[in-house]
Formats: structure tokens, C-alpha cells, sequence
């Protein structure tokens, strides 16, 4: 990694800010840029907005792989798939 990009990301980190890449549609790339410039303060509005975003856009937890497993119904049955009894 080269010096110059070392010390921007030493000083984006010093202002307690992250650097995150996304993939978004060509229509959406004015409003994310938009989105993200009014959240880099930490203002009014950029509270105001966190809020909002968090009340429309779902939390969404990860789950294991076991637990995906285990959300799928079975194979002929509507019912998720149980975990086996050790008996």
C-alpha cells in the first residue's frame, strides 16, 4: 500500500470516518452520494436522517448456517427441518 494512501486513510480514521465501497444502480448514484455527503456531519440533519433510514430499512441480523438450515422446510414436508433427536 503506498505512503500517500496509508496517510489518507490514517487521517479519515482520525476524523472517526470509514471508507465503504458500494454497488449501486444508475439512478440511485446521485442519492447515495447525496445521502452519504449529509451523513459525514453530525448535525440536525444528519441525525434526522439516520432516523428516518432506520425506520425504513430493516435490521437485518445475520444467521448462521445452521440456522438457515434449519429455517428450510424438508423435502415433501411444509414444515422446517428439525434437528435430529440424539437418542
Amino acid at each position: 500500500m503506498s505512503q500517500a494512501l496509508q496517510e489518507h486513510r490514517r487521517r479519515l480514521a482520525e476524523r472517526g470516518m470509514k471508507r465503504v465501497e458500494v454497488c449501486v444502480r444508475e439512478p440511485d448514484v446521485t442519492l447515495i452520494r447525496r445521502v452519504a455527503k449529509a451523513l459525514i456531519n453530525d448535525d440536525k440533519t444528519s441525525k434526522g436522517l439516520r432516523a428516518a433510514i432506520d425506520s425504513v430499512v430493516p435490521q437485518r441480523t445475520p444467521i448462521t448456517f445452521k440456522e438457515w438450515l434449519m429455517s428450510a422446510p424438508a423435502e415433501g414436508d411444509d414444515s422446517p427441518v428439525r434437528e435430529k433427536s440424539r437418542s
